[in-house]
């Protein structure tokens, strides 16, 4: 069973692109491979995770040395399975909303196979033994979603994002290098039964400096501060990868290597103060970046590198299983997040500026509902999913230990406020304000299809009810990860005054009050689309947008104050009542020009991108053609090469079909042959 969960991604990986499956058989069957698989790692996380089984698959030996042995070996341990969750029924939920999101595409069958592949070689990360198994699911995470994104490869835009990403996760597949390296020279094993064995006898600076490599890593693939630029990039692919690299696969991959090495960082405190700071940095620029941007993707990404400096932060202070549980609630609601833009994207025919959007409530209510309870999710609103791991991470934060504790609550606080922040603007740009959209699009709008429905269904009840679900599984002392594939050093343990819920009945109480929260919003705001909808193609569009003007303005006015804050006056939806008050606009201006100004350094990093990574760049191109091309191998196997075919070529002009000539040759070489016996027998003397 343990090895079928492996096996039958790639099988549905092979089977997409099956000729004879055709652009609606193969995706089917990629479906229901994957399908079968959340299935099994949902029973494996009940025996392995539950009743603390842990399983461990040897298929044979890779290297087999006498320095070095390393086996095919995986390991299905809490941690293991506990991943499985996220990344499996994520996955799931991708395949099968991309069944109605990529109708029509000709290479559907294609992009099939890249998401199935996709989730083989996360698995293959996650259940790696050691260090090396490890290292080709995290190199085969790069090459899928340098596929993925770089789907539509006919978009130049989409070519240099894929680009841009595959480079920028160069640099931290280098660091992991040189740390697997390290590992080799200190450990001469890249096992994680013996790193984590030995690690209490290694030198701190030794571990200090793998760590660092191990985080450099770590930043690089869960895109932290510093190698986070990749990732607004990658929103040039399909809205379904967006969803599955942002929520669950690649950017969980750098937190789960933080996690899995928590035997090792335990022993070098340093290093827990650069992972909570780089954490903390990540999650506030993060959610500044995100209040800046205008394309709604490009809102979630950012969001997505704040949700991950909040994990790393987690990390930071010792609570790897509470950042374990973050990882998995974020999987969800961001999951949700993404593919319910995606639905407002198909809808809008592909249209990702906000302010070209507005009062999409009256037009999508089904939409409207889902991302707002992913935006509550997200924003951490008391008993939804969201709040139960991010308000303990904030909680352990707030313990004073040391001086990297309270500066990395103060960013996470800052940020969690940002993050309410760029939440409601999101909301109220897209589905609160006046409409922007052409008047054409009025009949094309409309609801998702039944298949992402359900979908964006499922992910919403995992975003409702799951943190209440699970809490008690991964906080608190008795956690089941506890002593078996995490570790937190004595010192470094923080317990909290209290229990985690009421043993009564009101521990009831969270999810009634949060169900008829979510049954009555949602409502509240999509009960005049019951009677807009059938305006939509009887009305005359004129007509039809007064009206529609005329509700949202009182919707609007809930919001007003953020609305014009967050969007300066040159790109700001044009307002009447404005234009007769010249002072608030030149108010705006002012601000919106200090906004500007930080919108050029936060977003786009441009001081960054030019000066180093173009530099660095260009001396990669100035080393490869002159050391690499030139000199190594003009000395190493080119030059070997070269002066064999020379001498060859100028043997062969000795090759002329005289006799004589070849008479001149062998009595040339008798002649130099006796001349050298004769020197030796010169200088060295006759024989005794």
């Amino acid at each position: 069973m343990y090895l079928s969960i492996l096996l039958l991604p790639l099988c549905g990986s092979l089977l997409a692109t099956n000729r004879k499956t055709g652009n609606l058989g193969g995706p089917i069957l990629s479906i229901i491979c994957i399908s079968i698989t959340t299935l099994l790692a949902t029973i494996a996380f009940w025996e392995v995770g539950l009743n603390g089984s842990t399983v461990s698959l040897k298929l044979g030996y890779w290297i087999k040395s006498n320095y070095l042995n390393l086996e095919w070996s995986l390991l299905f341990d809490s941690l293991t399975v506990s991943m499985f969750i996220p990344v499996l029924y994520i996955s799931s939920l991708v395949q099968i909303y991309s069944l109605g999101y990529m109708d029509g595409d000709p290479h559907i069958s294609r992009f099939y196979s890249y998401l199935s592949l996709f989730s083989f070689f996360m698995l293959i990360l996650i259940t790696g033994e050691n260090l090396l198994v490890l290292f080709l699911g995290w190199e085969g995470v790069g090459l899928a979603s340098y596929l993925l994104i770089n789907f539509w490869f006919t978009r130049i835009a989409a070519n240099m994002a894929a680009l841009k990403a595959f480079l920028m996760n160069r640099i931290g597949d280098w660091a992991l290098s040189l740390g697997l390296l390290l590992t080799i020279a200190l450990t001469a094993d890249l096992s994680f039964a013996t790193i984590f064995s030995l690690a209490s006898y290694l030198n701190t600076d030794l571990i200090l400096i793998l760590a660092v490599l191990l985080l450099i890593g770590a930043s690089a693939k869960s895109a932290q501060l510093g190698l986070h630029s990749w990732l607004a990039s990658a929103m040039e692919g399909p809205t379904p990868v967006s969803a599955l690299i942002h929520a669950a696969t690649m950017v969980t991959a750098g937190v789960y290597l933080l996690m899995r090495f928590s035997p090792l960082l335990e022993w070098s405190s340093t290093s827990l103060q650069l992972v909570a700071w780089l954490g903390g940095l990540s999650a506030l620029l993060g959610a500044a970046a995100s209040l800046l941007e205008n394309d709604i993707k490009r809102v979630i990404a950012y969001s997505t590198t704040s949700q991950l400096g909040y994990m790393v932060v987690a990390c930071g202070l010792s609570q790897f299983n509470i950042g374990l549980f973050h990882l998995i609630n974020h999987a969800f609601f961001k999951g949700l997040l993404f593919l319910s833009a995606g639905a407002v994207l198909h809808a809008l025919m592909d249209e990702q500026d906000m302010r070209r959007m507005g009062s999409l409530v009256l037009l999508i209510p089904k939409t409207y509902a889902f991302i707002l309870i992913g935006s509550l999710s997200l924003m951490a609103l008391p008993f939804l999913t969201g709040f139960y791991s991010k308000d303990f991470i904030l909680e352990m934060a707030l313990i004073p230990h040391n001086t990297t504790n309270t500066m990395a609550c103060i960013l996470a606080l800052v940020a969690a406020l940002l993050t309410g922040t760029y939440s409601a603007r999101l909301m109220i740009l897209t589905f609160l304000s006046e409409p922007h959209f052409p008047s054409t699009l009025l009949p094309e709008i409309s609801d998702p299809v039944l298949s992402s429905f359900i979908s964006l269904l499922l992910a919403s009840i995992a975003a409702v009810f799951l943190g209440f679900l699970t809490n008690e599984l991964f906080l608190g002392i008795d956690f089941f990860l506890s002593g078996q594939s995490l570790f937190i050093h004595p010192d470094h343990l923080i317990l909290l005054d209290g229990t985690l819920s009421p043993a009564s009945i009101w521990q009831f109480l969270p999810p009634l009050t949060l169900l008829t929260l979510i049954t009555i919003l949602p409502f509240s705001f999509t009960f005049p689309a019951v009677f807009t909808r059938h305006k939509i193609c009887n009305a005359a569009v004129d007509q039809l947008l007064t009206s529609t003007q005329s509700k949202a303005k009182v919707i609007q006015s809930l919001g007003v104050s953020t609305f014009s804050f967050s969007n300066p006056p040159s790109i700001n939806v044009e307002n009447r009542e404005n234009k007769k008050n010249p002072s608030p606009s030149r108010r705006n201006h002012t601000l919106s020009f200090g906004i500007g100004t930080l919108s050029g350094i936060l977003n786009h990093f441009n001081i960054y991108t030019h000066w180093i990574i173009y530099n660095t760049l260009n001396l990669g191109v100035i080393l490869h053609r002159h050391i690499d091309r030139g000199l190594i191998e003009l000395i190493g196997p080119t030059g070997l090469i070269n002066l064999i075919h020379y001498l060859g070529f100028r043997l062969e002009l000795l090759a002329t079909g005289y006799l004589p000539h070849y008479a001149f040759l062998i009595i040339g070489c008798i002649l130099t042959f006796t001349l050298l016996c004769l020197s030796s027998i010169l200088i060295l003397g006759p024989p005794p």
